[in-house]
């Protein structure tokens, strides 16, 4: 019996670190700064999920540059809050997303009833939201797509209820 519970540990240490996918648990030596963690993953090591501020920002500002935002908008150059020592790759792209997100529902509830042109615009992009990144697989859960579904659909009959709140609720005023 000793011998099963010496096994039992391990392996409970090591289904948690699986499932919980923590920081201390990653493959990057325990030696290893952020920037190092940073710089693993950029070279290529896959098991490398996590990056530092600077890195997340970097990301930030990369997923920014590789969006259409509407005309005379400025996103945010830097994200904001940020107070933890790692981040998860990915994160940074996921915020430019929702600043993006955010950009365009604007866009479209200045416009709906006075810039038609602008509108159908918006809600064009609003729609590419599907295909993006952060709208795949465990990034976001089903309800969140159907939200955003329902929300398009209104907006397409001329409804902004489900944009307006959506924006009160999940869109910072410093996004705008």
């Amino acid at each position: 019996m000793p011998s099963n519970r010496r096994l039992t540990i391990p392996a409970l240490i090591a289904a948690t670190c699986l499932s919980f996918g923590l920081a201390g648990c990653s493959s990057a030596n325990s030696t290893d700064t952020p920037n190092e963690q940073s710089q693993s993953a950029q070279n290529g090591d896959a098991s490398a999920q996590f990056t530092d501020k600077a890195g997340i920002e970097q990301e930030y500002r990369e997923s920014l540059g590789k969006l259409e935002f509407p005309a005379g908008y400025t996103p945010p150059e830097t994200m904001d809050n940020l107070t933890a020592d790692q981040y998860e790759k990915g994160f940074g792209d996921t915020r430019a997303s929702f600043v993006w997100e955010c950009a365009w529902k604007r866009d479209w509830l200045d416009t709906y009833g006075t810039n038609l042109d602008e509108a159908k615009k918006a809600l064009q992009q609003l729609q590419t939201a599907k295909d993006m990144p952060y709208m795949q697989g465990n990034k976001v859960d089903d309800v969140m797509r159907q939200a955003l579904q329902e929300q398009l659909d209104k907006a397409a009959l001329g409804d902004p209820s489900a944009i307006q709140q959506d924006v009160e609720v999940n869109c910072p005023a410093d996004w705008q």
